[in-house]
């Protein structure tokens, strides 16, 4: 998960599926779902954040409304943010710091571990949240192999990044761009995807271009 700083509201009224809502939101949120970071830039959904059914009165409200792709809108428990059950909000905690998110090959296959460098609630929940989207833990049968699917996309763009790492480390003057580009939010033809991911590996091997981070 990443940080995300939203923009002003709109002074104008407006309802959640607005063409130039949705347009302001997908800018907001780079393109990447709020939940696993999929780079989404046709065919993305608005979330309610606080569910619309048991929070009627946020139907519409600019904060409740997230940037979110296909699977993990089907994908997340439908109770989510109801009482006890709240989870990090990507615009006002830091997930970036509260969540570390490493994909991992093991014996059986991939996993991803989700490490909580918090001990409250909000943060707990989360974790279990995203071992839902990125494990299948405790997903539904129906969706039991979209994780793997997603692990999948995850690992691709880890490969990716690690192969620039390298070259990086043999050129750095030429291959600095490149990294930079990886590292950042902002979209450009998906290198976005899975960012938190690629930062966890610069903090763990690279430090020094942690300057990167926007």
């Amino acid at each position: 998960m990443i940080n995300i700083q939203r923009s002003e509201a709109p002074k104008h009224k407006f309802k959640y599926n607005d063409v130039d809502i949705k347009d302001k939101i997908r800018n907001d949120f780079f393109e990447l779902c709020y939940i696993c970071e999929e780079y989404v830039p046709v065919d993305f959904q608005i979330d309610h954040f606080f569910p619309k059914n048991n929070f009627p009165e946020l139907e519409n409200d600019w904060n409740n409304l997230f940037f979110c792709c296909p699977k993990c809108n089907e994908e997340r428990p439908r109770d989510i943010n109801t009482a006890g059950k709240e989870v990090l909000n990507n615009c006002k905690d830091d997930v970036e710091k509260k969540i570390g998110l490493k994909f991992e090959k093991i014996k059986t296959g991939t996993r991803i571990q989700i490490t909580p460098n918090a001990k409250d609630i909000k943060t707990k929940n989360t974790v279990k949240l995203l071992n839902r989207i990125y494990n299948g833990i405790g997903a539904p049968d129906k969706n039991k192999r979209s994780h793997i699917y997603r692990r999948e996309a995850i690992e691709k763009k880890i490969v990716e990044f690690e192969v620039s790492l390298e070259k990086y480390r043999k050129n750095e003057d030429l291959f600095e761009d490149i990294i930079k580009d990886r590292l950042s939010k902002k979209p450009t033809t998906g290198n976005n995807m899975y960012v938190s991911f690629k930062r966890q590996i610069i903090r763990e091997k690279f430090p020094v271009l942690e300057k990167y981070f926007d």
